[in-house]
């Protein structure tokens, strides 16, 4: 699932008819939040020393 589609999701989020959605939804968030994490933490030394030696 694509990142623009989950907040599209989140802003036609209705509380009154959602039910069991809102599980869903933060499952949802949280996995894209575990990979997004995942995608990134090997640039982060990299990042580190840039960021250093300017």
């Amino acid at each position: 699932m694509q990142i623009n589609s989950l907040f599209r999701e989140i802003h036609e989020y209705d509380a009154a008819a959602i039910g069991g959605r809102e599980k869903m939804l933060r499952d949802k968030i949280r996995e894209r939040a575990d990979h997004l994490y995942d995608v990134t933490l090997p640039w982060r030394g990299m990042i580190n020393f840039l960021y250093e030696s300017t």
